[in-house]
């Protein structure tokens, strides 16, 4: 009779290659994250500036904008149909706002 347990998918080598990419791409957006923050910290304490790394806020004619205001980058995007589409999933699903 097989044992079941023993028998697996994928080697030993492509499971360590999965966790290493894995590890590595975490770090890296851990680090980022650790950039975004201080760069938001470093602007409001030198220069008085407390607007947030990423904001969504009302455009004009009823749109929605992203404002991205990281490293240096002041950048406005529109927003409206992905800000649709969360809308949708928060009435489909009937989360809090």
């Amino acid at each position: 009779m097989r044992n079941i347990r023993s028998q697996s998918r994928y080697s030993r080598e492509e499971k360590t290659a999965f966790w290493r990419a894995f590890g590595i791409t975490l770090a890296v957006g851990i680090l980022l994250v650790g950039l975004v923050a201080v760069d938001h910290q470093g602007r409001r304490l030198n220069l008085c500036d407390a607007t947030p790394p990423l904001s969504i806020r009302p455009g004009p004619q009823g749109t929605t904008v992203l404002g991205l205001r990281v490293f240096g980058v002041d950048k406005q995007f529109d927003f409206t149909k992905p800000m649709q589409l969360l809308e949708t999933l928060w009435d489909f699903f009937c989360l809090p706002r």
